[in-house]
């Protein structure tokens, strides 16, 4: 993330993004990347990996 660091993001905050976004569910249609895309938001708000580690 090379641009980021030259835009003076500190590598703190740089770590904290997560490529690709969402769970890897073969989302197709923007409705299922936008499920996708929160699933992993809520994986991480609750400290958990997504998809079927438990």
């Amino acid at each position: 993330m090379p641009a980021l660091t030259e835009l003076g993001v500190p590598a703190a905050d740089i770590a904290r993004v997560h490529r690709p976004i969402g769970l890897n569910i073969g989302s197709r249609t923007p409705a299922e990347i936008a499920i996708a895309t929160l699933a992993g938001l809520i994986a991480d708000r609750n400290a958990r990996p997504g998809g079927f580690d438990f």
